[in-house]
């Protein structure tokens, strides 16, 4: 019985530790690829992401605001 919980223990730390890696992973390629172009991080990435991170702002139109 307690191996099986130590087994359950060991495995989520070993999940938990896979995931800080690839999300480590992925901001640093990120950076890299972003740190010394001229382009701004949001015309690299995709539309869908913009939106779930709220960086898509709609364009401003001719008509004014009351």
């Amino acid at each position: 019985m307690y191996y099986q919980s130590k087994s359950i223990r060991s495995a989520r730390a070993i999940r938990s530790k896979a995931l800080l890696f690839t999300l480590l992973f992925h901001i640093a390629l990120i950076g890299y690829f972003t740190y010394g172009a001229d382009l701004p991080l949001t015309e690299l990435l995709p539309e869908a992401v913009l939106d779930f991170l709220g960086m898509n702002t709609p364009e401003a139109s001719d008509v004014p605001i009351p």
